[in-house]
């Protein structure tokens, strides 16, 4: 890629958790509508609908002074493993056009499409494709900027509203950049923003530009290389996609809320035993495990447990999950969902692989045997071909 024009894209998908709440029941559509994660005097307003902003409220406001401003404000709590479930989906979109993705929390992707022209054809073309492929799969209208660096497209995709996607066109950085307000540049935070303002009257980008390094070094210390900088367009960062850390995961949304134990458990071990046959599929062992429920009012209780020493079998998984559970579950109320993660995942040693197969000539390995074979009637009958007497209650 030496010598090409990079060609960097921003995907945002704006107000991410209203529109994912949004797009799970329609029916929130067209309303003033905010997610916080309280509902106390000092709870704060983490995002908005285009209909709540209408009514002047903003991200970060207190949500009394939200519904001050709007009595028919509907608030909902952030539900983190939906919006998680989102944003895997939008990852498995946007990595089938570039090997280069970086992802941000919110909903928000930056992809490298440098060199991708020859495949994929023109970047803008790449951009459309995708925004078409999200909104036809997941419902979802993510805004798109295009530059030849992250800071720009980044931007590009903040700032514009009415066009889906922004292109800025390599040596038309400073003119885009120009009349924006300081605000948009990401290392101006509200304070900085506020000395700016109100002490040196600096409100837009090009003023900000005139003011040389030195100057603007003494004026806000570290933080004037980064304005100085971002004033200019000039960003190297490298899209940098996420290390793969090997997880196991699974979970389930109970038909009924409930607070009746034996429904609960009966659903966990469900949960249990297709992580089990995961990792026996994969030839690994968990070290750790962490069980989380989210109760009809939106609260979330999670607990995490090391499992030593670390192991595959159903059997072993379950005596470290129930004591969880006890943990987990104690509130007094409804239970909508629960997911078991499991994460410090290794393959056995080939000492360890070798020792269980005298261990099973000798009777001690029957367990995982069976656990095998439940595993291959299951892979043919489904499900719920095999299953525990507990998960009757389930």
């Amino acid at each position: 890629m030496f010598g090409l024009e990079r060609q960097i894209l921003h995907l945002r998908v704006a107000s991410f958790p209203v529109a994912v709440y949004q797009v799970k029941d329609p029916s929130l559509r067209q309303r003033p509508l905010v997610v916080s994660a309280g509902r106390g005097a000092r709870a704060a307003v983490l995002s908005v609908s285009e209909e709540a902003r209408q009514e002047g409220i903003r991200a970060g406001m207190m949500l009394a002074d939200a519904r001050h401003r709007c009595r028919r404000l509907l608030v909902l709590p952030p539900d983190p493993f939906l919006f998680e479930r989102a944003e895997r989906a939008l990852g498995e979109i946007v990595a089938r056009f570039s090997p280069m993705v970086e992802p941000v929390r919110g909903g928000r992707f930056f992809l490298d499409l440098t060199g991708t022209s020859r495949l994929l054809g023109p970047a803008v073309d790449t951009a459309r494709r995708i925004q078409k492929e999200i909104a036809a799969r997941l419902r979802l209208g993510p805004n798109a900027g295009l530059g030849i660096n992250k800071l720009i497209s980044g931007v590009a995709a903040r700032v514009q509203r009415s066009l889906p996607l922004l292109d800025v066109q390599p040596g038309r950085e400073e003119g885009f950049l120009s009349p924006l307000a300081v605000r948009h540049l990401p290392a101006v935070d509200p304070a900085i923003e506020g000395r700016l303002l109100d002490e040196l009257n600096i409100r837009k980008v090009a003023h900000l530009r005139a003011i040389d390094l030195p100057h603007l070094s003494l004026a806000f210390r570290s933080r004037g290389v980064a304005l100085y900088r971002q004033s200019r367009g000039i960003d190297e960062s490298p899209v940098r996609p996420p290390e793969r850390t090997p997880v196991v995961e699974e979970d389930e949304t109970l038909p009924d809320d409930t607070n009746d134990d034996a429904a609960l458990l009966g659903c966990l071990l469900g949960l249990v035993e297709r992580c089990g046959a995961r990792l026996r599929k994969q030839g690994r062992t968990a070290g750790q495990t962490r069980l989380s429920a989210r109760y009809t009012d939106g609260t979330v209780v999670s607990r995490t447990a090391p499992l030593a020493p670390a192991v595959s079998s159903d059997a072993a998984l379950w005596s470290c999950m129930r004591p969880l559970f006890e943990q987990v579950v104690g509130r007094r109320g409804r239970v909508r969902y629960l997911m078991v993660r499991l994460t410090e995942l290794s393959s056995p040693a080939a000492e360890m692989t070798q020792m269980s197969l005298f261990d099973e000539a000798a009777g001690a390995g029957a367990g995982a045997g069976l656990e095998v074979a439940l595993d291959r009637i299951r892979d043919r009958f489904g499900e719920t071909a095999v299953r525990y007497g507990r998960r009757l209650a389930s």
